[in-house]
């Protein structure tokens, strides 16, 4: 790729040495050999600025295509989701629950109920009283036994009259963006456990790109792991495993594959 930081940087050495060189060349050398030589300078750094110009244009044609196939494969993605989603999770109940405090991902709710799923309860867990109120996470304990009283109180209300839970699948969304942010294993994993134990099938997901990633620890402990949540590919794959397909999907070493294969 060119490197414009590179060519610049060439450049003002040049124009320093030229300089230099006019200095030395007045006390060293003849009218005639010091014009002869700035013209000669003069013409190479005039040939590198058009080169750089050039350069520089065709890096710009080169970031309008891009962005123009871009926007071409977001149209044609948001185009193909319906027919490829829809009625793929009929009658399934859901809990799609943030762990991280950055938000649910865009799409993703709209399109698992275009899917025919319920979403029973949507949730940003930071903001659950059993957790904020006692100040966790940021004393000392493991807050193992607020994470179980929420995963029971997410479920409590969603059992038949014999206490089956009719909830289908938990789907938790982490990943970190500072390290005095990583709770995974305070938070998601006692989650996963205990929705386990419960008898529910767990994704576990985080956006593309997350700092500090959670997908290392969801790949040991949940039934799907899904690594770029925040696409069309991501959330269409989530759709997928959840017909029971499990495993990793995403782009990150070990992945299985972008997407389920449909049988």
């Amino acid at each position: 790729m060119f490197d414009l930081r590179y060519h610049i940087t060439s450049l003002t050495a040049v124009f320093l040495a030229l300089g230099l060189g006019i200095l030395v060349g007045i006390i060293m050398v003849d009218d005639d050999a010091l014009i002869k030589e700035q013209n000669y300078l003069i013409n190479r750094l005039e040939q590198d600025f058009q080169y750089l110009r050039e350069q520089n244009n065709l890096v710009r044609l080169e970031i309008a295509e891009y962005k123009k196939t871009l926007e071409l494969w977001e149209q044609f993605s948001q185009t193909a989701l319906l027919p490829i989603i829809q009625g793929r999770l009929a009658n399934r109940r859901l809990a799609v629950l943030q762990t991280n405090g950055q938000g649910i991902p865009e799409g993703l709710l709209e399109n698992l109920e275009t899917a025919g799923a319920e979403v029973v309860c949507a949730a940003n867990l930071m903001e659950f009283p059993d957790l904020s109120q006692t100040g966790w996470p940021n004393k000392k304990s493991s807050g193992s036994e607020e994470v179980v009283k929420i995963a029971d109180q997410i479920c409590a209300g969603r059992k038949t009259e014999d206490g089956v839970v009719t909830i289908d699948a938990v789907i938790l969304i982490g990943g970190a963006d500072s390290q005095e942010a990583f709770l995974v294993d305070r938070l998601d994993l006692p989650l996963i456990a205990r929705f386990k134990e419960l008898g529910l099938i767990v994704a576990a997901a985080e956006v593309s790109g997350t700092p500090y990633s959670y997908i290392p620890y969801y790949r040991r402990n949940a039934d799907i792991i899904i690594d770029h949540i925040n696409t069309v590919p991501g959330q269409v794959a989530l759709i997928w495993a959840l017909t029971g397909i499990p495993g990793y999907y995403g782009t990150g070493p070990g992945a299985l594959s972008l997407l389920p294969e449909l049988k």
